[in-house]
């Protein structure tokens, strides 16, 4: 009797070995093809950063599609539909007008089409379900675009105007100026708020409604924020919220991304939980979520900071749920 069961007990311990041995050859298989997959598709010199930023590095899916050149243009947002990518650009010499490329997603040029202003466009926001792209105008001022116009060689008239949205956004080079610095939408929520380098910022929040065919924004409350915001944008998944801040000032310093469980109830940024932190290259643009993927941009592309260190031109992509929850398992 005693024999059988130190066969059974030692046949219970080959089958737990084994099966442990399985999963985690399962978890550095599931590794190695996401490292796998990453490599290909990704350029030499963001591979190359790696020991200095690994969590940028290791939790991209996509970096080789470089951004246009564009003469003094600056790109600052960017935004994803189902067929291309839009980015804006201002020009640093404020000699001419902001402008907006559609790109495809090789990064070729579908459209260019010229605001008119000289705008900083430090975001871009796509509303998929008005078929609408909300940029920020110059001095605090909201424009909102129909899609569709910026297929055509027609010049780009808003389709709605907002004035009144940012009187206590300062702009902070200008205390007498206001500044849209950033902007998305999340679900039927337009969020705006505003650059600060000493003070904390604002993130204004307004419900958008469909009045006939006009466009409604009633406030909601106003949260204060950090500082150095670029961009902010929103994950959701399985009925919670996450709030994503992209953060960036300098061409030496390091840019930084601050993952939050969003809270309603919270007046302040800071009060709500922070589960991650990641940090990246020096100067960090907008940053937007389609699907399972953060897409990302950064200003250091452009002919102004063509001596930097280190130059992104390329249109980033991360897998989201990887960089929030180590998981392996959402690789496509």
């Amino acid at each position: 009797m005693k024999k059988r069961i130190i066969i059974i007990s030692v046949a219970v311990i080959i089958i737990l070995s084994i099966s442990l041995i399985m999963f985690f050859n399962k978890e550095n298989n599931n590794e190695i093809e996401y490292i796998n997959k990453f490599n290909n598709v990704i350029d030499d010199n963001i591979i190359n950063l790696s020991n200095d930023y690994p969590l940028f590095v290791n939790n991209l899916t996509n970096a080789n599609i470089k951004m246009p050149i564009i003469d003094n243009m600056i790109p600052q947002g960017l935004a994803i539909t189902n067929d291309n990518y839009i980015v804006t650009y201002y020009d640093e010499l404020q000699e001419t007008s902001s402008l907006v490329d559609l790109l495809d997603f090789e990064g070729k040029i579908i459209n260019e089409k010229k605001l008119n202003n000289k705008s900083h466009v430090g975001g871009i926001a796509y509303d998929s379900k008005r078929k609408l792209v909300w940029i920020p105008g110059e001095n605090g001022i909201l424009n909102v675009y129909s899609y569709n116009d910026f297929y055509n060689d027609e010049k780009l008239i808003p389709q709605y105007v907002f004035t009144n949205l940012s009187d206590d956004l300062i702009n902070y080079k200008n205390k007498n100026e206001r500044e849209i610095s950033f902007l998305t939408i999340n679900e039927d929520k337009l969020y705006i708020g505003s650059f600060s380098l000493k003070n904390s910022g604002k993130i204004k929040e307004y419900q958008i409604d469909d009045n006939n065919s006009n466009i409604k924004l009633t406030f909601i409350k106003e949260y204060s924020s950090l500082n150095y915001i670029q961009g902010m944008t929103f994950y959701n998944l399985n009925d919670k919220q996450y709030l994503i801040l992209g953060l960036s000032y300098g061409r030496n310093n390091n840019s930084q991304i601050y993952i939050y469980e969003f809270d309603e109830n919270k007046n302040s940024i800071s009060e709500m939980n922070n589960i991650k932190e990641i940090i990246l290259p020096p100067l960090l643009e907008q940053v937007t979520v389609k699907d399972n993927y953060l897409y990302l941009i950064f200003e250091s592309g452009s002919k102004k900071y063509q001596n930097n260190l280190i130059i992104i031109s390329e249109i980033c992509v991360m897998n989201i749920n990887r960089l929030i929850f180590d998981d392996y398992s959402y690789v496509l």
